[in-house]
């Protein structure tokens, strides 16, 4: 009982996530499996059969194992004839959020799933997409959350509190999927919901953000310090991403295939990350921050691009994922983004890498 509600009028308790030193963590979907997802699946249901109630219903797809949507997209038989699957979508929190601890959360079995090998498994093969629809897929999206949280909790409404809402340390995350966002995600603007006071889920992250202005995360800053993200082989395995506006990131190794530092809303603060780049995106992205407030005042300040795999020339290192339209520059106002101290290796001296299933 942590979400944020409309109604809610009594303060929310401080979350502290540890992951055990020297241990794993293993997370996967369904039934006595954990995960660290802050995501649900929402389901429309014309109407509840004879003999059985909503958590019935509940009960049962969770003794379920296997995936609930299969390659045709229907679903299996606990679900009422006619039941829609209205995508996955994210709640936040109140609460002010640590995480902490050296231990590792793991995504092994997710990875090694073979129906889970290209993604989503009800991609469309006929269609030859590149890129899976996994916000179809309810196992996939939310079991290859390694860690997701949104807080609205507000540091500068408590004097002398810590300074961000979620604070992240020190933990390392691996395996991460084919997702094109982030599965460290924090602050996930794109995909917030609410539930109202009278049980409603709101899904249009759009007008929940208008109607919610704690939701748009300009004063709920993040820090993601000596983090070190694993396994990024898969292609459209982004690092870290952060929408809270003023956020951290520092000191942080993040393996990746696609966009590894993510800028996802304005004033971050990136110092001295070490990347291990592939080929699908840039070490340094705007990503998708330019509908999040745009990305004026962010300042990186040290990449060490330790490993490069990028063989497409039209590719570069740090790269502004933006198209020159007015929209995306909020009435013309500028955008500044600040990128130095960017080392690479000789790239003479440099392996380049390929992998090959």
């Amino acid at each position: 009982n942590i979400h944020t509600s409309a109604d809610r009028t009594d303060p929310f308790p401080t979350l502290e996530i540890t992951i055990e030193p020297d241990s794993d963590l293993m997370i996967d979907s369904g039934p006595g499996k954990y995960n660290l997802s802050s995501s649900f699946s929402l389901f429309t249901i014309p109407s509840i059969p004879p003999g059985r109630t909503l958590q019935s219903i509940c009960d049962d797809l969770n003794h379920v194992s296997e995936d609930p949507i299969g390659n045709d997209g229907s679903l299996l038989n606990p679900m009422p004839h006619g039941t829609a699957f209205n995508y996955t979508h994210a709640l936040s929190t109140g609460s002010q959020v640590f995480v902490n601890g050296s231990g590792r959360i793991n995504a092994w079995e997710i990875y090694t799933n073979p129906d889970y090998k290209n993604g989503a498994r009800n991609i469309d093969l006929s269609q030859r997409n590149r890129h899976p629809d996994w916000s179809t897929n309810i196992y996939y999206t939310i079991g290859t959350d390694i860690l997701t949280l949104s807080s609205t909790y507000r540091p500068d409404t408590h004097p002398g509190s810590h300074p961000y809402a979620i604070d992240a340390r020190s933990f390392t995350s691996a395996w991460p999927m084919i997702r094109g966002i982030g599965g460290v995600r924090f602050q996930d603007w794109e995909s917030i919901a609410r539930i109202s006071p009278a049980g409603a889920v709101e899904t249009d992250y759009v007008i929940v953000r208008r109607g919610n202005p704690n939701m748009k995360f300009i004063d709920s800053p993040v820090a993601l310090v000596a983090h070190k993200q694993l396994g990024g082989w898969n292609e459209q395995a982004d690092g870290p991403q952060i929408g809270g506006w003023d956020s951290l990131m520092r000191s942080n190794f993040i393996h990746a295939n696609d966009d590894t530092i993510k800028i996802g809303a304005p004033g971050l603060k990136a110092t001295d990350n070490t990347v291990i780049q592939g080929p699908a995106g840039a070490a340094v992205g705007t990503s998708y921050g330019y509908v999040n407030g745009g990305f004026n005042g962010t300042v990186v300040d040290g990449v060490y691009a330790h490993r490069v795999n990028m063989p497409d020339n039209s590719k570069a290192l740090v790269m502004n994922w933006v198209s020159p339209i007015h929209e995306y520059f909020y009435n013309g106002n500028t955008q500044n983004l600040t990128v130095k101290n960017v080392y690479v290796p000789n790239p003479q001296q440099t392996e380049l890498f390929w992998f090959q299933n």
